[in-house]
């Protein structure tokens, strides 16, 4: 999955950090583990879109927190990101 969308997201400024940068272990998708600031999360066979720990998605697809992150994408500073939007799923 990643090898198709991620051509696009270099294309719109966006920039891929490997989660083992951060936590040599693995990085999982709980808000105490994940960056401020929108991101772009890479977990198995999805994507989820999240701003400062809370989920923007069809459903949550955490497991709990115990779900693998293996990267993600931020913004470069060139890329404008909206300021406010509601949640479809909370943390």
């Amino acid at each position: 999955m990643l090898e198709i969308w991620a051509p696009y997201l270099h294309e719109l400024g966006w920039e891929w950090v490997p989660s083992k940068e951060h936590y040599p272990q693995a990085m999982r998708l709980r808000k105490d583990e994940l960056p401020e600031g929108w991101i772009i999360a890479h977990c198995l066979q999805h994507a989820v879109a999240i701003c400062d720990g809370v989920m923007y998605d069809t459903r949550d697809h955490s497991r709990g927190g115990s779900l693998v992150v293996y990267g993600y994408f931020r913004p470069s500073t060139a890329v404008a990101v909206p300021a406010s939007v509601a949640p479809i799923v909370g943390p």
